[in-house]
């Protein structure tokens, strides 16, 4: 064990064992109900749908979604935190909405000091006819799902 992982057991220990005044301050008063296994599971594979490096140095990923996720807001920030780790840059995230119900996720996510925001996208808001009379047959696959 190194001198850092062996210097966190230390402090882990001290602080759930005698409860520093400090502990207090860092909860801001609020009384402590338990304290919770801090043993976080290893992600085996993380796999996005569709990412890009853009010409400004930020990367755009881009989610395609069938369903309305009410989870989408965590996995947007999951993604977006690997992303951003990996390229050490700025990352936009969309997610394109294609399923039949009508589109509910917001947009955001917010767990206290962690915010996630990411802009969705719903396929049937675009402009059917300008993708039929577009030259890319792309354009016109998308367009049945817009119709």
């Amino acid at each position: 064990m190194n001198d850092a992982n062996q210097y966190d057991l230390i402090l882990k220990d001290l602080f759930q064992r005698d409860r520093p005044s400090l502990l207090d301050r860092l909860t801001g008063g609020i009384a402590i109900r338990e304290f919770l296994n801090v043993e976080l599971p290893k992600v085996q594979e993380r796999r996005v749908d569709l990412v890009l490096l853009l010409e400004d140095g930020t990367v755009l990923h881009i989610e395609f979604q069938g369903k309305n996720d009410r989870a989408m807001g965590y996995r947007e920030g999951i993604y977006g935190l690997l992303l951003a780790q990996r390229r050490r840059c700025r990352v936009r995230q969309v997610v394109l909405y294609v399923g039949e119900a009508k589109m509910s996720m917001s947009g955001r996510l917010d767990a206290g000091s962690v915010q996630v925001a990411y802009e969705p996208v719903d396929i049937r808001e675009m402009d059917a006819q300008a993708l039929l009379e577009s030259a890319r047959p792309g354009d016109l696959a998308l367009a049945v799902l817009v119709t």
